[in-house]
């Protein structure tokens, strides 16, 4: 998240907390999603309503994540799909027209590209990508719960 433009303490308060939770990623993907993971997604999702970010283009993202799911098994289209998931999230960072909401934007790719790398070059990919679809559908519920 790259702290541009982000000047009054509550903004860097909520860059604090989005950076710590990237930091924890790992552990949430390749161990388990614990309460700490459900508390940042529930802080995540609101800075997402806060700044405006489309619940759109949550959704669209989020679609693709769950179709990969129900493929079931892990294979290299996967992959390959997840892998792609990440032009499509600096795509929407980018059509963004309010200031705010590109920041949001930037920052839900930032953790979803760390998320997507963690998945790919884990040893349990199917394990590790069910918990990083877990956390995404945590911030997508938390984004529609605050969203007006």
């Amino acid at each position: 998240m790259n702290g541009q433009n982000r000047g009054s303490q509550q903004e860097q308060r909520k860059f604090v907390q989005l950076q710590s939770g990237i930091s924890k990623l790992p552990d949430w993907i390749e161990k388990q999603v614990d309460k700490e993971a459900v508390d940042f997604a529930d802080n995540f999702g609101k800075y997402l309503a806060d700044q405006k970010y489309s619940t759109t283009q949550i959704r669209n993202i989020f679609g693709e994540i769950k179709r990969l799911q129900m493929e079931g098994k892990w294979s290299g289209e996967i992959e390959t799909s997840l892998l792609l998931l990440k032009p499509k999230l600096a795509y929407s960072a980018k059509r963004q027209t309010k200031k705010d909401a590109e920041h949001a934007a930037n920052d839900l790719k930032e953790f979803l590209c760390k998320g997507i790398d963690i998945v790919v070059n884990s040893d349990d990919k199917k394990r590790c990508f069910d918990n990083f679809a877990s956390i995404y559908e945590a911030i997508l519920a938390y984004h529609k719960a605050y969203s007006k």
